[in-house]
């Protein structure tokens, strides 16, 4: 397994190295992530109603987002970033109903 770029100009010689086992890593990581997320995403449409499913996975990006931007970054977000978030569960909560 090799990646492999084309050189500068039109004629030079094809440039190939190996991935770095990091690079392999991180691959695999998002690889298995993506593949559980349609995993799961499959088995939800199964038993839910389509607007359902993709409205608790829309809104549930984004306040594992959120989330991950206070813990990590440590991101102060604004009363307008509340407002949004709340809304955002509310009609998921109104969705369930």
């Amino acid at each position: 397994l090799a990646v492999c770029r084309p050189g500068p100009a039109v004629g030079d010689s094809t440039r190939c190295r190996r991935p770095s086992p990091a690079a392999v890593g991180t691959g695999l990581l998002l690889g298995a992530a993506n593949f559980g997320t349609v995993y799961f995403l499959s088995g939800a449409l199964e038993r839910l109603a389509g607007f359902r499913v993709y409205t608790i996975n829309s809104v549930g990006v984004i306040i594992v987002a959120a989330v991950i931007g206070l813990i990590l970054w440590r991101e102060r977000p604004r009363i307008h970033n509340y407002v949004f978030l709340t809304a955002s569960i509310a009609s998921i909560l109104l969705l369930s109903g």
